[in-house]
């Protein structure tokens, strides 16, 4: 792999490890509801992200790449509406950033991925031109020395120039 080039390989390993997170993540949420806790506000808290982590769910990451990106960036957009501060005491929090995180990576090789395809693309069109750009420029070339033969003149004369120029230069 080159230098700052996103591939295939990228955005599998960079789905991996968010998968992975959010797998964490809703392990960590789903064994919070099964511990004896008695404190009302990390109880309260952890009833609203349980409704969050329910409505996702863990086939979250068995979804498509694109159908994945946008469900985390609402999960965490739904989790950003409440209060999850009381759940610091047990940790919770701390899966948010790293899951915002993961997503962006995921997020940013995607679109490098496609700037590169694109790009790649674009280049071979290009080429597939150079032949018969080549091939017109070279009969353009005939046919302005047949011109000037009959007709010469000063302007004729430098277009041929640099017409010839640049037909030498693709040598």
């Amino acid at each position: 792999m080159t230098k700052d080039q996103a591939s295939a390989e990228d955005k599998f390993r960079l789905d991996k490890k968010r998968d992975k997170f959010i797998s964490g993540f809703m392990s960590d949420v789903n064994a919070e509801e099964k511990f004896p806790n008695e404190d009302a506000a990390i109880l309260q808290s952890l009833g609203a992200l349980l409704k969050i982590v329910k409505k996702y769910d863990f086939k979250i990451t068995r979804l498509s790449y694109y159908e994945e990106t946008v469900a985390i960036d609402n999960m965490l957009s739904d989790i950003g509406q409440i209060d999850i501060s009381p759940l610091e005491a047990i940790g919770i929090p701390r899966w948010i950033p790293v899951i915002a995180e993961a997503n962006k990576e995921f997020i940013d090789a995607t679109t490098k991925f496609v700037s590169d395809s694109n790009e790649a693309s674009a280049m071979q069109a290009a080429s597939k031109l150079v032949p018969a750009l080549e091939d017109a420029l070279e009969e353009l070339y005939a046919q302005m020395f047949s011109v000037i033969r009959t007709s010469p003149t000063d302007q004729l004369r430098k277009a041929y120039g640099e017409l010839e120029i640049l037909i030498n230069s693709m040598d």
